[in-house]
């Protein structure tokens, strides 16, 4: 009888890895040498962990009109940014 692995959906969630690559290694090595504000790093966080999963989460449009809304509030700050100049 063969043995069922276990998921571990805290430590190691499956949709946040793919080729061998962890979302959290990418966004630490983006945010390492980012020039973002920290809240637009925790936006661009949120909306970069939407569509890294989307496709294999379960809701795929859910996750991008999340993603969109993310990238919404990520134009705005820029806007904001681009206004006192």
């Amino acid at each position: 009888m063969e043995e069922k692995q276990k998921v571990d959906l805290v430590n190691e969630p499956p949709h946040y890895k793919f080729d061998g690559i962890e979302l959290i290694d990418v966004i630490k090595a983006k945010l390492n040498n980012s020039k973002m504000s920290p809240y637009t790093a925790a936006i661009w966080t949120q909306c970069i962990q939407y569509l890294f999963r989307f496709d294999v989460k379960g809701n795929d449009i859910q996750d991008l009109e999340k993603a969109r809304f993310y990238l919404n509030e990520i134009i705005k700050e820029k806007y904001k940014d681009t206004s006192v100049l």
